[in-house]
């Protein structure tokens, strides 16, 4: 092989390995429907708390909320006595957290979880405080990391150049997520 082609191939494989420093990071941003569309996709939710209660949460609606940096959750809630039967209790539960990256899944989830609002039918305010004091404290164990949103292949990858999400940023009605190229390790 002459020395052109030679350097052609060597300029070849240079311009191709530079093709991730060349993109760039990019955004992406994720409406507030499309969260709104994958959250329905797991739903309805069944739970058992303390073997003593089942809890069906169903409907939920999403709500970005930027000035709090947080995403909420509202949804309708059912509250069913394991031991005691009778007709389940019915309510709304409103819940919220931080976005944070879950890197291996590709996925954002919900952090930092907090129950903003529950309220159930039928349910005098003094023991609505302590439902929803109860809940705050079973909620780590119940709802650590809710996945509101898992990236497909195809959004993670462009020019054959593999992308990871980096940060979140939250906006009115959507949430913008940095995706930056991943870089090759040399450890071969």
């Amino acid at each position: 092989m002459n020395i052109v082609k030679r350097l052609w191939l060597v300029g070849m494989c240079v311009l191709l390995a530079s093709c991730a420093s060349v993109l760039g990071p990019r955004e992406v941003e994720v409406s507030q429907q499309r969260l709104q569309t994958s959250l329905e996709r797991k739903f309805p939710l069944h739970q058992r708390v303390l073997e003593l209660f089942e809890v069906t949460l169903t409907q939920p609606q999403v709500q970005v909320v930027p000035e709090l940096d947080r995403v909420a959750l509202t949804m309708d809630a059912a509250l069913q006595n394991r031991f005691g039967g009778g007709t389940p209790r019915l309510g709304r539960l409103t819940l919220s957290g931080r976005l944070a990256l879950d890197q291996p899944n590709h996925a954002l989830l919900l952090r930092d979880i907090r129950i903003d609002n529950f309220r159930l039918d039928g349910m005098d305010s003094g023991r609505q405080s302590q439902l929803t004091a109860i809940a705050n404290v079973l909620l780590d164990r119940v709802a650590s990391g809710i996945t509101v949103y898992t990236f497909q292949p195809d959004d993670l990858r462009r020019a054959g150049v593999q992308f990871a999400p980096t940060r979140i940023v939250t906006r009115p009605r959507a949430v913008v997520v940095t995706l930056e190229p991943v870089r090759e390790s040399s450890d071969r």
